[in-house]
């Protein structure tokens, strides 16, 4: 199956299949509800694995039973921290 190209994959190095595996992994952590910049719908964020362990950051916005996604980044270092401290105090 080709890979559609999308801007996460050209500006960010996401690619759509490592974005479905966070969603799918039971191990990604909410962020909470954007607030900033105002959007006409409500957008989410969470922090998690792809199958090659690379933390992403993803904001998205939910359309009836679809999830729209907004951005797809790798993790900045205090997100990552975040995760992994949260993670500890779960497990």
């Amino acid at each position: 199956m080709r890979e559609i190209v999308t801007k996460n994959a050209t500006k960010h190095g996401v690619e759509t299949h490592e974005i479905e595996a966070v969603f799918r992994s039971g191990l990604a952590l909410p962020l909470g509800i954007q607030i900033t910049p105002v959007a006409n719908e409500q957008r989410l964020g969470i922090v998690g694995p792809s199958l090659n362990g690379k933390l992403l950051q993803i904001a998205f916005a939910l359309r009836g039973r679809r999830v729209r996604v907004i951005s797809a980044r790798p993790a900045h270092k205090k997100e990552r921290m975040q995760y992994e401290e949260i993670l500890r105090k779960i497990t």
